[in-house]
């Protein structure tokens, strides 16, 4: 399931959301132009790394164009709603910390001498917030089932659960099939992460610019 679009109203311009793409965006082609320097240098090491700044570096690169892609587009769907909820720079704090807590928990389930990069940590963590703050949404889906493409809407919360269900049974396979380079377990901890958050802030509302006319 792919998600074009939700029906949630944005009283804000969601002006971090979009800097977190551009940002990734031009860090993906400088990563390209220099024949991936920066994912070498600044991705997050999983045995050995412990803290450093690579936990919020590594939030930042990706692996090719349908990683940064996928990212990204539901960064731009989901971001935006959960910004305009939580405030512009808690929303930047917190997105930073579900990467930051994504990437402890990879490395407490699978303590490999391997890298994690991608944004996709941070995003769980969004999508967990999302879950809390809009569960009545409508997300606009796009299925694809052999070569027929279906559009429907779904409620944001059976949407949601059925994603983690998804990552959660790609995590549990993983760890016997040990042959997939997705970071499922970073997935499933932000998710975690940003359902906590998520209910720290659902009666959160952040200070509004009126205009009087």
């Amino acid at each position: 399931m792919f998600p074009l679009w939700d029906n949630v109203y944005s009283w804000s311009f969601p002006w971090v959301t979009y800097i977190l793409i551009m940002i990734n965006c031009i860090v993906y082609v400088v990563d390209n132009m220099t024949n991936h320097q920066l994912n070498s240098l600044f991705s997050y090491n999983l045995s050995s790394d412990s803290i450093s700044i690579n936990l919020i570096t590594y939030q930042f690169l990706h692996a090719n164009f349908l990683h940064i892609f996928g990212n990204m587009w539901f960064l731009h769907v989901f971001g935006n709603n959960v910004e305009d909820k939580m405030g512009h720079f808690k929303f930047l704090f917190f997105y930073l910390l579900f990467g930051v807590f994504a990437a402890l928990g990879q490395a407490a389930a699978l303590s490999s001498n391997s890298a994690i990069i991608g944004a996709s940590g941070s995003i769980s963590g969004i999508l967990g917030a999302y879950l809390v703050f809009f569960p009545r949404a409508k997300i606009k889906t796009l299925l694809i089932l052999g070569i027929f493409p279906f559009i429907f809407s779904m409620p944001a919360f059976i949407w949601l659960i059925l994603w983690f269900v998804g990552q959660y049974i790609s995590a549990i396979f993983g760890l016997f099939i040990q042959s997939t380079n997705v970071a499922f377990f970073a997935h499933l901890t932000g998710f975690s992460v940003g359902i906590i958050v998520g209910f720290m802030f659902r009666n959160f509302e952040p200070r509004r610019i009126r205009r009087v006319v």
